[in-house]
């Protein structure tokens, strides 16, 4: 009796969904040269390594704050940022995100008046400071990388 023929599954995430593709430094020798290479020109030592992000449309990431400052080179599709600073120290770095279902097409009420909405474009390079508050949004499929920095190297070169 023959197999059955293999089901064929898509790459591509749903409607919602989104994948992390971890340390992308340690899969490929040129993006560890590059890594390395960006983060001595910042002060030497390496932050968390290089993150894919793989959002499908209508994805939504909840409003919170990060421990490392990042680099975001959208490479595909569209997302916009909500974006606001912290306090000194900055608050929440260490809590969970808090998922759940998304409330309607307006952004978390926890933003204040002060902060700013930015649309990334492929190409787009946007730097988030650690601790600043930042949620955000996909309409389509859309994939970005998000390089950490090292906190002691990166206040030392700015």
């Amino acid at each position: 009796e023959p197999l059955p023929a293999p089901r064929r599954r898509s790459l591509a995430p749903g409607p919602g969904d989104w994948w992390r593709i971890d340390h992308l430094e340690g899969h490929f020798r040129r993006s560890r040269e590059a890594y390395e290479a960006l983060v001595a020109w910042f002060g030497g030592g390496l932050g968390t390594g290089i993150t894919g992000f793989l959002h499908g449309p209508e994805t939504w990431v909840p409003r919170h704050a990060d421990g490392v400052s990042l680099l975001v080179l959208q490479l595909f599709g569209v997302r916009r940022w909500r974006l606001e600073a912290n306090g000194e120290p900055p608050a929440g770095l260490w809590d969970e995100v808090a998922w759940g279902p998304r409330e309607g097409a307006g952004w978390d009420a926890a933003f204040g008046p002060g902060a700013e909405t930015w649309t990334l474009r492929p190409g787009a390079l946007l730097f988030l400071p650690r601790g600043h508050w930042h949620a955000v949004r996909s309409a389509e499929t859309s994939f970005a990388l998000s390089v950490s920095l090292p906190e002691p190297g990166l206040r030392s070169a700015l």
